[in-house]
């Protein structure tokens, strides 16, 4: 009888613009040089790295509105973005087993993952977030986890910064989590979404549980260990 494959040491992290870069203070060197010496030291484990646009994708996008843009047009400008900070990391990790280019579908992501243990990629299409493009290749190379990391560690059910009454989510349902979202997805370019309701969607249909924490090292090693953690899981 043929032994099934175990995908458990496979992972995609998803990092949030936000850690990447501070908008008023540009790209966040000490974060990043610690995340790189980070995945250096993995043993036994393998997976994606999908980069967000950040504040600077964002300033874009605004003076592509402001320019008379369409949607789509500003929603590319923010993939270039994206695409940018993820070479910067995918060049930062050539001494690994990385894929030397960045994936533009999943797809391609099934197929290099048996070749190579390090995939990095940025936006995929518009009309979807990096959260997105996280759930579609956790999808394709079976990941066991998509762990996001942002400059906040938990989920709240509104806006921290506009609403007092913003309740902290510790852990919860995907389905529970998809009602929360769905109030705040206008799927506009460049909106900060609570998290992508399609990444949520895709997330669940494939039984990834989906774990949140901020740009703290020690909450990510947490997480691969399954110990408690700073931040949130939502569980498909």
């Amino acid at each position: 009888m043929k032994q099934q494959q175990s995908y458990s040491n496979r992972l995609v992290f998803s990092l949030g613009g936000s850690v990447f870069y501070e908008k008023g203070k540009g790209i966040n060197h000490e974060f990043i040089q610690l995340f790189l010496n980070f995945i250096k030291s993995l043993q036994n484990i393998k997976g994606a790295i999908v980069v967000g646009g950040g504040g600077l994708a964002r300033e874009f996008i605004e003076e592509g509105r402001r320019l008379g843009l369409t949607e789509y047009e500003n929603d590319m400008l923010a993939i270039w973005e994206t695409r940018k900070n993820a070479t910067l990391i995918l060049y930062s990790l050539k001494d690994l087993l990385v894929y030397p280019k960045l994936l533009y579908n999943a797809e391609e992501a099934s197929i290099a993952i048996n070749q190579y243990d390090w995939l990095c990629s940025g936006g995929f299409f518009p009309g979807i977030t990096t959260d997105a493009v996280a759930a579609l290749i956790a999808e394709s190379i079976r990941a066991s986890k998509i762990i996001n990391i942002s400059n906040t560690a938990y989920l709240y059910d509104k806006n921290p910064n506009i609403h007092q009454d913003a309740k902290l989510i510790k852990t919860t349902t995907i389905d529970e989590f998809i009602k929360i979202a769905n109030n705040f997805d206008e799927r506009r370019a460049g909106e900060n979404f609570v998290f992508d309701i399609f990444a949520l969607k895709i997330a669940k249909r494939s039984r990834i549980p989906i774990y949140f924490t901020n740009a703290n090292i020690e909450n990510i090693v947490k997480i691969i260990q399954d110990q408690d953690h700073q931040g949130s899981i939502l569980l498909p």
